[in-house]
């Protein structure tokens, strides 16, 4: 029978394994799949975005993204629950961490602009300036980098 401190290093272990998983996505995401995207016509680029939108929803993405989330908050019960303990703090800290910065962030902004965007027809001439309108930005083309001009 394993010792609770051997089911805690497992956690800890899966959850930074998951958070890496989530990690490498994002980087993989904005450093090189946005960029592409900006090179592509407006309207390839739209309905490339449409279509990554519709793929990520799947049973690993999501089981990962969000099973990521549920061994985080366990990670934040677990500290509170021996708050004494070393390294409990840091343990709260990481889960809250990807809470906010993953979950929290792709909740509250990325998923109302991938809405938005979903409604857009690709093959009008008007849908580059309302993607860039339900994005935020001035720009219809404007991932962070390289910098684009409008």
């Amino acid at each position: 029978m394993p010792t609770l401190e051997t089911l805690l290093l497992l956690l800890v272990v899966l959850a930074a394994l998951g958070c890496a998983l989530v990690g490498g996505l994002f980087f993989a995401f904005s450093n090189f799949v946005m960029q592409a995207l900006a090179r592509v016509p407006e309207a390839a680029g739209i309905a490339a975005m449409q279509a990554i939108n519709i793929s990520v929803l799947n049973r690993l993405f999501l089981g990962i993204f969000m099973g990521t989330a549920v061994l985080c908050v366990a990670l934040i019960i677990v500290a509170a629950s021996r708050w004494a303990a070393p390294g409990s703090l840091c343990l709260a800290l990481a889960g809250g961490l990807y809470l906010l910065g993953n979950l929290g962030v792709t909740m509250l902004f990325n998923v109302p602009k991938n809405e938005a965007l979903a409604r857009l027809d690709a093959a009008d001439p008007g849908a580059a300036t309302s993607a860039a309108g339900a994005a935020g930005t001035t720009c219809a083309r404007s991932p962070p980098w390289p910098p684009q001009r409008c």
